[in-house]
């Protein structure tokens, strides 16, 4: 397991884990001044960031912080992610077996939220494993504990905790470096992909947000969870859901916990304890499904987990030959990067400098329309 230590001070400092800045909902950060007297104060900081390859596009710039924000009970339902009927602890050679978990998106035509005709969910099989097909070398990039799928740019991106980054194609081919933006760290901790905002979403071990131009990482917003008012600590991950709530890891608390859009209050959690994933370090979003691939680094697991925290495919060992993972006996796996041009997903080694691309075993599947909220 990695360490964590260092965090402590992050987390008393940065997520107001005590006193009563704790118990503000967020903080938000803007590109730019803000118009007008806030009336909650603010401070100016700097966000600019260069890395190899380039500089961030704020160089030199300053973006206002702004406290405040309605506190949060951290209620939410929670759900210990009871077993689905129809589910199965092995996958057949198709490697999917009807549609299952939750039916919470939307299975009608129509537009989505970006006017482009909408995914319907009920026509595409749920993925319910993956097998191994090939292995990239990151070379200089270590610690890999983030990654995002950019399906307007087609690009893979992955981070190491450092925030050092490299853009790929698809196919794993490299594209540049990039740099994540200065409130992304230090711990920079897990990404994702907003398709409807089109910005990339990282967030560090002091559950601080970022939303970030995709190519540039450029910091156009930053959010500091409160993780008093939440109830969560130590966040490790962060998808967006079809419903457009951010689900987040929760590695302190052990759980996906899913929050409104605005990061401000909890919607629901779920117990990955009880599923099997202690310690979760990694979610994302399945292509073509509504249900997510959750890691568990402690135990080296994986599952694959509906919104309402039913689970679709059970906890099974990473590598080994049992789903949702399956083949090349790979330790210490951490960041999941789901690609939903082909549905391939990605699972980077924490301690070394190699990602793997895993096949839906089904087939691959185009499905970026139905990564968009109808």
């Amino acid at each position: 397991m990695k360490s964590r230590i260092p965090l402590i001070a992050l987390l008393t400092t940065a997520c107001g884990s005590s006193g009563g800045s704790s118990d503000s909902a967020i903080a938000t950060v803007s590109a730019g001044p803000t118009g007008g007297d806030t009336g909650a104060g603010t401070t100016d900081v700097p966000t600019s960031s260069s890395g190899p390859g380039g500089g961030s596009s704020t160089d030199g710039e300053a973006t206002s912080v702004t406290g405040g924000g309605t506190g949060s009970s951290g209620g939410g339902t929670s759900t210990s992610g009871t077993s689905t009927g129809g589910t199965s602890t092995g996958v057949a050679d198709s490697g999917t077996q009807g549609s299952t978990g939750s039916a919470s998106a939307s299975s009608s035509g129509g537009e989505s939220s970006t006017g482009e005709a909408a995914c319907v969910i009920a026509d595409v099989e749920d993925t319910l494993g993956f097998g191994l097909k090939k292995t990239i070398n990151l070379g200089d990039i270590q610690l890999i504990e983030a990654g995002f799928y950019n399906s307007d740019a087609a690009e893979l991106v992955f981070f190491g905790s450092d925030g050092h980054g490299r853009r790929f194609t698809s196919d794993g081919q490299p594209l540049g470096d990039v740099m994540a933006p200065a409130p992304a760290l230090p711990a920079l901790d897990g990404a994702g992909y907003d398709p409807v905002n089109k910005v990339a979403l990282l967030i560090n071990q002091a559950c601080q947000l970022v939303e970030a131009d995709p190519v540039t990482m450029a910091a156009s917003k930053v959010t500091l969870l409160a993780v008093g008012a939440l109830k969560i600590g130590i966040c490790s991950g962060v998808a967006v859901g079809l419903d457009g709530d951010l689900y987040i890891t929760s590695w302190k608390t052990h759980e996906l916990v899913r929050l409104t859009r605005d990061g401000q209050d909890v919607v629901a959690r779920v117990d990955l304890l009880a599923l099997g994933l202690p310690g979760p370090e990694s979610v994302s979003l399945i292509a073509g499904s509504e249900n997510f691939l959750v890691l568990s680094l402690t135990d080296q697991k994986a599952a694959i987990v509906a919104p309402d925290g039913a689970v679709v495919v059970p906890a099974g060992a990473v590598g080994k030959q049992v789903p949702p993972l399956k083949g090349g006996m790979l330790p210490y796996q951490d960041a999941l990067v789901m690609d939903c041009s082909n549905g391939h997903v990605w699972a980077c080694d924490n301690y070394s400098t190699k990602c793997h691309e895993f096949a839906p075993m089904g087939g691959d599947k185009e499905a970026c329309a139905c990564t968009i909220p109808p």
